[in-house]
């Protein structure tokens, strides 16, 4: 009994070196692959047997092929990657917009507008010069060009924010469905260590993606959570992530799928003082996309379409009562109401809500420009609309001039035979709203130009003004003096409760440095974040990574038992051949 005992305990030991000889030699071969968890065979002692009288063992079996890995630590570990991920989707379109408004001294935005604002110094110095003009519009040029391709850059980037999103998120379905699927052959064979490392491995990519929080239970089952605490697998059951327009943002949104097919939506949002709303996501890649377009792209767009929105204004506000070189015989405003016969507050225009009650004059001029007549138009824009407008004109001035409504909403003037006509002082800003004699068009940084009346004849821009005569003085040089007062001068920028006042120069250059310092900030975060999850991975690592050398020492003494084992088994075979022989 005990020699065929022996024989077993050997022929068991034998198998036993096979199997960790091959986990072993699995281990150096898998020594590069990414999420590989080193494995180690668990022996286990078979216990003992009576024989005449004698306690013998009976050897020791392989009951399991265990990874090795550290749950706690991987907690910690998505965590922090979680975070990194978030920080690196966001320093990498922060780094774009910060090289979009890269400033000096010489060149960029601000560089730019001050160069236009300035421009106009030196063209009330010379009021009279076209070279003057020419010079204006060039700076002018200059500055949209710089404006509006700073517009478009950040435009596309959003666009392309969208696009990740959209392709992220079905990364992170496939991912879900793949660890369900997972789970699934897991429950079927829970002692498979390469398939709970391909989950494993699975879940530090969905992680990335949008931060998890994993429950692990001792049957090998897992279930997965969003940080928010929405199931996203559930052992075999899977819920989806989806990207849907949101009614009440009029954007899209980051949705969870419950089990009755609904919508919730998780999509990353901060309240007031900057803390994240409770149930919205705050790690990964996703949160990441929609925080930077949320909170990085999107305002500062916003910005810029204020900025441009008061350079507009401000312009247009003084170049409308001002005067050129020559007198005008046919205007058309750029700016359409929707509806002629409302009230001007209600007609759709861009700037409606900045005219006020006053009243604009208009001086007409016989066909030897001599002054003719000068009469002064009331606006209350509660009340009269642009229709109202036009017949006012109209019957104040029919013979000398004909207004009139074209086919987009705009205002039109034209003068009558020989005749010509300036406009004067305007305290209702009708004249700028309407887009009448005005130096720019469009409302916002990506629409914003040179009107194309003053474009194609600069004698149309204005440096000087009417006098109470119905006279432009030679010399006269105020609007050019007004406009490039704006350099200094305080401005109303923004609207409702965000409007601000500041200097358009102060203004612009919080813009570019807002993103300089959010660039800067997430730089330094991600430094942290970094630093976090390598304390962590080489952690898990020292865990569960695969150290060549050692493994060629268990490769030793594996060999060194597989050997004994042999000889175990040899040394038996003599003895029971022994005692068969006496037999």
């Amino acid at each position: 009994m005990s020699l065929t005992n022996t024989l077993s305990i050997g022929q068991r030991a034998l198998a036993n070196a096979q199997v960790s000889i091959n986990t072993t030699s699995n281990n150096i071969a898998n020594s590069e692959t990414e999420g590989y968890q080193r494995a180690d065979a668990v022996y286990d002692s078979l216990g003992n047997i009576n024989s005449y009288g004698n306690s013998l063992g009976t050897g020791a079996d392989i009951v399991a092929i265990r990874a090795n890995w550290d749950r706690f630590i991987e907690k910690q570990f998505l965590i922090a990657l979680g975070s990194l991920s978030c920080s690196e989707a966001q320093l990498g379109y922060l780094s774009q917009m910060d090289s979009v408004f890269n400033q000096s001294e010489e060149q960029g935005l601000a560089a730019a507008q001050d160069e236009f604002l300035s421009a106009w110094n030196g063209l009330s110095t010379y009021p009279d010069s076209l070279a003057e003009r020419e010079d204006l519009l060039g700076e002018a040029e200059s500055l949209l060009y710089g404006l509006n391709s700073s517009y478009s850059e950040l435009r596309d980037m959003s666009a392309s924010v969208e696009s990740e999103i959209v392709d992220q998120v079905n990364t992170a379905n496939e991912l879900i469905d793949s660890i369900g699927l997972l789970n699934e052959q897991i429950s079927a064979n829970p002692d498979n260590y390469e398939l709970v490392a391909s989950r494993d491995q699975a879940i530090r990519e969905l992680d990335e993606l949008i931060g998890v929080e994993v429950l692990s239970y001792e049957d090998g089952s897992t279930k997965i959570y969003t940080e928010t605490g929405h199931p996203l697998v559930e052992g075999e059951e899977t819920h989806h992530l989806a990207v849907a327009y949101d009614d009440d943002t009029s954007k899209t949104g980051l949705f969870w799928e419950n089990g009755s097919g609904g919508l919730v939506d998780i999509t990353p949002m901060s309240d007031e003082s900057g803390d994240a709303v409770s149930g919205r996501i705050t790690g990964g890649s996703i949160a990441g996309l929609f925080i930077t377009r949320d909170e990085h792209i999107q305002p500062t767009l916003d910005r810029l379409d204020e900025y441009a929105a008061a350079l507009i204004w401000e312009t247009n506000r003084a170049h409308s009562q001002g005067a050129g070189l020559e007198p005008h015989t046919a205007v058309e405003g750029t700016y359409g109401v929707e509806d002629q016969t409302a009230a001007l507050s209600d007609s759709g225009l861009d700037f409606e809500d900045r005219i006020t009650s006053g009243e604009f004059t208009i001086h007409t001029y016989d066909a030897d420009g001599n002054p003719e007549a000068s009469i002064t138009i009331s606006i209350d824009p509660s009340t009269d609309s642009l229709d109202d407008i036009v017949s006012n004109i109209n019957a104040s001035l029919g013979g000398s001039l004909t207004a009139s409504v074209n086919a987009d909403g705009e205002l039109a003037i034209e003068a009558v035979g020989d005749s010509s006509f300036e406009f004067g002082e305007d305290s209702s800003g009708f004249l700028a709203a309407a887009g009448i004699n005005t130096f720019f068009e469009g409302s916002s940084a990506g629409d914003i130009a040179v009107n194309n009346y003053v474009a194609s004849n600069p004698s149309h821009l204005n440096a000087g003004e009417v006098g109470s005569d119905g006279t432009v003085a030679s010399g006269s040089n105020s609007t050019a003096q007004s406009i490039n007062d704006l350099l200094s001068r305080d401005v109303s920028i923004g609207e409702g409760a965000n409007a601000t006042s500041a200097t358009l120069t102060e203004y612009l250059s919080a813009i570019v440095s807002d993103v300089g310092a959010a660039a800067s900030t997430m730089e330094t975060r991600v430094t942290c974040d970094t630093a976090a999850a390598q304390i962590y991975a080489e952690q898990q690592e020292s865990v569960s990574g695969v150290n060549v050398d050692e493994e060629l020492v268990n490769l030793t003494r594996h060999q060194q038992q597989y050997e004994a084992a042999c000889q175990i088994i040899s040394v038996t075979r003599d003895m029971i051949d022994t005692v068969l022989g006496i037999v």
